[in-house]
């Protein structure tokens, strides 16, 4: 039973679309619709014919059914509206472009609909056409009544569909119906008779040859299927008989079957009738409309009857190559056989064709073979034309089998040259045998191709690649078939005197003929089993890839990081020459791979050319790696015998230099290893022949030299050492003599100091307490070098214990006297030097330290009376100096403005001004300031506070001076996102906090402009980095996806107003690549409120 979506055979066959003939309802207007076809003509032009894809129980949306491009008889039109598609097995040329269409497909809830589409390629014979849909990018073959092009009328794609539906729909009925009676029982089917069976038999077998075949088994077999048909006939007969009638038509009705034949009459004869006619008066009219019998015409088809033979004989490809050639070059000889094969037939052949006709009917007595005809119409009706017109026939029909005799040969041609067995076993072992059905006396033959295999880019390139072979031997297939289309026809050239219009052309075989896609298909099936070897042959080059795709500078780089010893560096250097060795004997310049040669030469070479470059700068890397060693050794060995040989200058340098000495065999043990291994480079380097420059060869020999060398050297120092040793003895033993007296006679100066007594020479006695000073510290420093030098001569140590003593003992008149000094004369500059150099901290710092030294003085001389009176009179300067120290420090507060020295003034009811009544420390107490110094103290105070404030803005903005944002590119989006701000975040969290606090002081009065400033400017710097963020995040989710053209098709109103984000986003991320800095770029006008509107903007797409 018919499922619910077929279309029935009631409406298929006896409705609407049942009596389509092939003639298109018309449109209102009486005429199809011109111009681009549009998805709402198609729906109307279906609805004419009554198809409505979106109705799942359509025909047209039937899931299972007879293929629609099986009743497509349309598609014959269809050569101008195809041509330029590629076939299924042909490549596109790069000028194609595939042409757009609207094309139906089929959805899921059963539905049809058109949709928009393009159309890459075609097959059988362009009823199915292979349509990518531009919303899925699937692509599907679609039959071709199914695919409406852009500027085909709609009406007539619907009447295509139509007609096509119909046959389909009557194919299908009549399979039912077949169906139907084949399934029912033949048992009850009453048997021919045995007289009906004997005549059928005798009238078969009637002939002398077949008399006695009346037995014969194939003859009983053939009966057999005779007695079946016989009973399906009655089966028929009573089936059809049932379904007309009253009784039983209701049973039928749901069947879908064809409608039943008209019963026809009976026939009164056993024969087909036909009418009657004048034999005499049709051959009369035959005679006089046509050439006749006439002997001229005769002669005329015989002249063209032999240049036919001619033409057969001619062929339009060259099958006798008898050279390997490339690719181009044979299809160079074939196109120059296709097109002088062309030319004799448009040139040689219709001349000769022409004088044939032309000698024969010259002086001809026949009118109607006239060929100085004048009048066009009078030609038409007479025996030239005719006998022109079977001429035409005649060469048309050459044309075409000599055109599939040569597709033919060339087919076998191209079989012939690749019927061979190859086996790749590996690059080296390659077996190759000619193996041809029509040639089995032919063992052998010469390759018809050759090729290049060489390296490109690190990759294996041939020359010409395996697939280009079929599709261009396939090409000169069709290049040849559209040579021979504007072959002319004899009339023009025979009947000059009659104007016959345009130029006509024999009819020839036409790119899509079968016998074009038989030769085609031959020759593809040929080629591909025989570039089969190639592929197999280029992946048995496999243990050569990494040589092919090694970059040799990178090899070397990669090989000089490695950590490399004399063993790896030999062993690698022999592993490349044994390599190349191997490449060198056993790699072939060619090898024949049946149909095709392959020169291998250029690989051949690369792979000889790295293997040696790799040898000889690895052995670059030895030499370099020698003459690395060899300047250590050098350097080492150079300073070894530089030190040794060098002449102490004192008894420390002598020690020195025998403890280096005694330290070379340790010290030289790495050198001693960089010799072996320059040796063992050099002997490495001399196998393998490579040739060392001379600075080379001369390392070599300098580090084998070099440990004698520096043995004779320490020879001859420790001879010198000895004899020196004696020498600075007795040296040291008289600088000792005079040491000691020297410090004799400063104990006694430092014994008599304390009758030093007197404060009015407190300068004088201070630099001879210097003096002293200065002369015990280097009487400490003999001693030691004393010691040290008793040490290196192994001779007892001196004791100078005394010279402590002598410390102790001078060092409170240190204190007292360099103390006071310091203090008279810091005094003095303090008093009358500028107040505004006046370092308050570092005066209160020195004040202290003095006092605390002479106070310390006035304890230790307290039985001393003379000094006690110096250090007591000291003491009080001091003491009456330390009360203005606060003062001072206030006065020279770092925050006192201008601002403050006027309030200064005022409230102390007089001008305090640095630089007027301010110009020394004399100036305060002349002013009586100590007296006021509460009120001094006071501004000062709040002049430091509020310095801490500016002190703070300062550091702050200090902080933004190098603070750029990071940017970087965002793929190929041409624009730019935001990398990273954390830094920047965590700056401005924390000035915003600190901006923040400062706001609350009590002090920031003279700052509030600023800080306001600076606060609103955080702020807002707080706000942008806020909106970008968010921003970014969602530009960077939603740019992927409006990138495509299909998304901004889709949604059109979105991606509007994506692209409008995206404009103000490159604008604003361009400003910030140019500008980077964090506090330029965000004082941009207009940069808050444009982020903030894309955020409203991107949500709203978003939703």
């Amino acid at each position: 039973m018919a499922s619910s979506g077929s279309l029935s055979p009631s409406r298929a066959l006896n409705g609407t679309t049942s009596s389509f003939n092939g003639t298109m309802p018309h449109s209102p207007s009486g005429m199809p619709q011109a111009g681009v076809t549009s998805l709402m003509d198609i729906a109307n032009a279906l609805a004419e014919f009554e198809i409505f894809l979106e109705d799942p129980r359509q025909a047209v949306n039937a899931p299972a059914s007879l293929p629609l491009e099986a009743f497509d008889q349309a598609v014959i039109s269809d050569k101008r509206t195809l041509l330029g598609i590629p076939s299924a097995n042909e490549k596109a040329p790069a000028s194609f472009r595939a042409p757009k269409v609207l094309a139906y497909r089929r959805e899921q809830n059963g539905a049809g609909a058109m949709f928009i589409g393009s159309v890459f390629s075609k097959r059988k014979a362009g009823k199915q056409l292979l349509v990518e849909f531009d919303d899925t990018r699937e692509q599907v073959w679609v039959p071709r009544a199914l695919v409406c092009f852009r500027k085909e009328p709609a009406l007539t794609f619907a009447a295509r569909l139509a007609k096509c539906l119909s046959d389909r729909a009557l194919a299908e009925a009549h399979l039912r119906l077949n169906l139907y009676v084949d399934n029912m029982p033949v048992d009850e089917v009453p048997d021919m008779s045995s007289e009906q069976q004997h005549r059928i038999v005798t009238n078969a077998c009637n002939t002398v040859a077949t008399t006695d075949w009346g037995d014969h088994p194939a003859t009983i077999n053939l009966m057999e299927e005779v007695k079946a048909e016989f009973a399906r006939a009655v089966n028929t007969a009573v089936f059809n008989e049932h379904r007309v009638s009253e009784q039983h038509r209701f049973r039928f009705e749901h069947l879908n079957l064809p409608p039943p034949a008209e019963k026809q009459p009976v026939p009164e004869q056993g024969m087909v009738p036909m009418p009657s006619y004048e034999f005499g008066e049709l051959r009369d009219t035959v005679a006089n409309n046509g050439a006749g019998m006439h002997g001229a015409a005769v002669a005329a088809l015989q002249g063209v009857r032999a240049e036919c033979q001619r033409i057969l004989t001619a062929g339009l490809f060259q099958t006798d190559v008898a050279k390997t050639t490339k690719l181009l070059e044979f299809k160079r000889l074939q196109n120059e056989a296709t097109k002088h094969t062309a030319q004799n037939l448009k040139r040689g052949r219709s001349e000769a064709l022409r004088v044939a006709v032309v000698s024969a009917l010259e002086g001809c007595d026949d009118p109607g073979l006239d060929i100085t005809v004048q009048d066009k119409a009078t030609y038409e009706s007479s025996k030239l034309f005719h006998l022109l017109v079977r001429v035409n026939a005649m060469l048309a029909d050459t044309l075409r089998d000599m055109t599939i005799s040569s597709l033919s040969q060339y087919a076998d041609y191209i079989e012939d040259l690749s019927a061979f067995n190859v086996q790749v076993n590996d690059f080296d072992d390659i077996v190759s045998m000619y193996d041809n059905p029509r040639m089995p006396g032919l063992t052998g033959r010469r390759p018809a191709f050759g090729v290049d295999l060489s390296v490109e880019n690190g990759e294996l390139k041939w020359s010409t690649d395996p697939d280009e072979f079929a599709t261009a031997l396939e090409a000169d297939i069709v290049d040849a078939v559209g040579q021979l289309h504007d072959v002319p026809q004899l009339e023009n050239t025979v009947v000059t005197k009659v104007f016959l219009g345009r130029r006509r052309v024999l009819a020839s075989v036409s790119e899509d003929d079968p016998a074009v896609d038989q030769a085609k298909l031959r020759i593809r099936e040929a080629i591909n089993k025989a570039v089969g070897p190639m592929r197999e042959f280029a992946n048995k080059l496999g243990s050569f890839q990494d040589l092919i795709v090694m970059d040799v500078d990178k090899y070397v780089e990669d090989y000089k990081e490695k950590e490399r010893t004399l063993a790896m560096d030999r062993k690698e250097v022999q592993g490349i020459l044994d390599r190349k060795k191997l490449v060198d004997s056993q790699f072939p310049a060619a090898v024949v791979l049946g149909m095709v040669s392959v020169q291998l030469g250029s690989i051949r070479d690369i792979l000889l050319q790295k293997l040696s470059s790799m040898a000889r700068r690895v052995m670059n890397l030895v030499a370099e790696q020698m003459a690395v060693k060899g300047e250590l050794v050098d350097s080492v060995y150079n300073q070894m015998s530089e030190q040794t040989a060098k002449k102490p200058g004192n008894v420390e340098e002598l020690a020195e230099t025998r403890e280096f000495i005694a330290s070379i065999p340790k010290e030289t043990v790495d050198a001693n290893e960089a010799i072996d291994e320059v040796l063992g480079y050099a002997a490495m380097l001399e196998e393998l022949e490579y040739e060392m420059s001379d600075e080379l060869f001369a390392t070599r020999w300098r580090a084998f030299g070099w440990p004698g060398k520096l043995a004779g050297i320490i020879e001859a120092a420790e001879t010198e050492h000895v004899r020196i040793e004696d020498a600075y003895k007795q040296e040291m033993i008289s600088e000792q003599e005079a040491f000691a007296q020297e410090v004799t006679d400063c104990e006694a100066v430092i014994n008599d100091f304390n009758k030093h007594a007197d404060i009015n020479q407190v300068a004088s006695i201070a630099d001879e307490v210097r003096r002293v000073q200065g002369q015990l510290k280097q009487f400490e420093e003999s001693s030691r070098l004393f010691n040290s030098r008793e040490g290196l001569f192994g001779l007892e140590s001196t004791d100078y214990d005394r010279l402590g003593r002598m410390n102790r003992a001078f060092e409170p008149y240190v204190m007292l006297w360099i103390s006071s000094d310091n203090w008279l004369k810091w005094y003095d500059e303090w008093m009358h030097g500028s107040f505004a150099d006046l370092d308050a901290e570092k005066l209160e710092k020195d004040l202290t330290a003095a006092w605390r030294n002479v106070f310390k003085s006035s304890k230790t001389f307290a039985d001393v009376p003379g000094l006690l009176d110096v250090a007591n009179a000291i003491k009080e300067q001091m003491d009456d100096f330390k009360p203005h120290v606060e003062l001072i420090t206030s006065l020279r507060q770092p925050g006192l403005r201008e601002r403050h020295w006027k309030q200064m003034s005022d409230e102390l009811g007089f001008s305090v001004q640095p630089g007027e009544s301010l110009n020394t420390l004399q100036d305060v107490f002349d002013m009586n300031l100590p007296d006021k110094q509460e009120i001094v103290n006071k501004i000062c105070d709040v002049a430091g506070k509020e310095f801490s404030i500016e002190s703070a803005l300062d550091k702050m903005q200090g902080e933004w001076k190098d603070l750029d944002f990071q940017l970087v590119a965002y793929r190929e989006s041409g624009t730019f996102v935001l990398k990273g701000s954390d830094e920047i975040q965590q700056v401005l969290d924390d000035n915003i906090v600190m901006t923040q606090a400062m706001a609350f002081s009590p002090f920031k009065k003279p700052h509030e402009e600023r800080l306001k400033n600076w606060e609103q400017k955080l702020s807002l710097m707080s706000e942008i980095l806020d909106a970008w963020l968010a921003c970014q995040k969602n530009w960077m989710y939603l740019e992927p996806i409006f990138s495509s053209e299909d998304i901004m098709r889709q949604l059109p109103t979105e991606g509007q107003r994506f692209r409008s984000v995206d404009r103000q986003w490159r604008k604003w991320m361009g400003l910030a690549e140019a500008t980077p800095h964090a506090l330029t770029f965000t004082d941009s006008e207009g940069l808050l409120e444009s982020l903030q509107g894309c955020n409203v903007t991107l949500e709203q797409v978003q939703k």
